[in-house]
């Protein structure tokens, strides 16, 4: 039902199905739901500008949702115009950083390099040589924690 509600919603906002990303996380409420149900739904509005980056060389992309592999189809998309305008990455190696949030309750190494290992295997699907590909970890501590859940890619 939640989701056939968020779906008339995105409906209703014009948003494209690929630009958003959803997670259903239970929360703990304190209220009459005997007498008084609800319904609730948050959301958070990321634009495209800080989940991806590109200078030269490098490519960075955050993962919108903490402890999450999710990557949302529009961050591919960017991430493949960033392939097109470097073809010849694909024959140089290439560097894949994951990066864990450092900020509170800081997530594991572990995480940044199940990400790393996210765009490791979209970067072979694109036909990279696995070889090529050498992965390794970072911590970062970013006022702006999306800023903290990405991967870093660079060529030399």
């Amino acid at each position: 039902l939640a989701r056939k509600r968020l779906q008339h919603l995105t409906n209703y906002l014009s948003i494209h199905q690929d630009s958003f990303l959803t997670e259903y996380q239970p929360k703990e409420i304190y209220a009459d739901l005997k007498s008084h149900s609800f319904e609730a739904l948050d959301y958070e509005e990321i634009p495209v500008s800080s989940l991806v980056q590109t200078i030269g060389d490098t490519a960075e992309i955050c993962f919108p949702i903490r402890d999450s592999l999710v990557v949302p189809h529009v961050l591919y998309q960017e991430l493949n115009k960033w392939i097109l305008a470097h073809g010849d990455a694909k024959m140089a190696t290439t560097y894949l950083v994951g990066i864990a949030d450092g900020t509170g309750i800081a997530e594991s190494s572990e995480m940044a390099s199940e990400r790393a290992i996210v765009i490791k295997n979209y970067l072979l699907s694109k036909g990279w040589n696995e070889e090529r590909l050498i992965l390794s970890t970072g911590q970062r501590s970013e006022s702006l924690p999306i800023r903290n859940r990405c991967v870093m890619i660079y060529y030399e």
